[in-house]
C-alpha cells in the first residue's frame, strides 16, 4: 500500500479512536455528576468526539476509495499489458471482429437490433435482447420509431 494511501488511512484511524474516547469520556462524567452545569460541558466534549469519529469514518472511506482506484488502474495496466502480449504473440491479429460493411449510400448496414414495442436499440449481442424475437434495422430507422441507443450495450 502506498503511503498516499496508507497516510490518510492512520489519521482517520487515530481521529476514530479519539473520537470515540472522548464519547466515552464524556458519558462517564456527564453520568457521574448530578450537577447539571457539569453536564452540559460533558454534552460539549462528546459532540467534539462525535464529529471526530464522522471524521474519521469519512476520511477512512475516502482512503479505501483511494486504495481501490489505485488497483483498478494497476490492474488495468496489467490486462493491457497482457493483450498487448496476446497480440503479439498472435503475430498482431486481431480478435476477428470486423467492422460493419457499408451500403452503397456510405451508411452503416442494419446492425442494430429492436423490437416493435422495445423503446431503446440494441447491439446484436446485448445482453438485455439475448433470446428476444429481435428484428435489425439501420440506426436511422430506429431514431425515426423513436427509439435510443442503449445504456447497456452502447451501440
Amino acid at each position: 500500500m502506498s503511503a498516499e494511501v496508507r497516510l490518510p488511512g492512520l489519521v482517520a484511524l487515530v481521529l476514530g479512536a479519539l473520537g470515540g474516547v472522548s464519547v466515552l469520556a464524556a458519558w462517564a462524567g456527564s453520568s457521574s455528576t448530578p450537577v447539571v452545569g457539569r453536564q452540559g460541558s460533558w454534552g460539549a466534549v462528546g459532540v467534539a468526539g462525535t464529529f471526530a469519529v464522522i471524521a474519521g469514518s469519512v476520511l477512512w472511506v475516502a482512503a479505501a476509495r483511494m486504495a481501490v482506484a489505485r488497483r483498478t488502474g494497476e490492474l488495468r495496466a496489467v490486462v493491457a499489458a497482457r493483450a498487448e502480449f496476446a497480440r503479439a504473440a498472435l503475430g498482431g491479429a486481431t480478435t476477428g471482429l470486423r467492422p460493419a460493411p457499408e451500403t452503397a449510400g456510405g451508411e452503416a448496414a442494419p446492425a442494430l437490433v429492436a423490437t416493435a414495442t422495445m423503446v431503446r436499440y440494441h447491439r446484436p449481442r446485448c445482453r438485455l435482447v439475448t433470446g428476444k424475437p429481435v428484428e435489425a434495422a439501420g440506426r436511422a430507422e430506429h431514431e425515426r420509431a423513436g427509439r435510443t441507443p442503449c445504456g447497456v450495450c452502447e451501440p
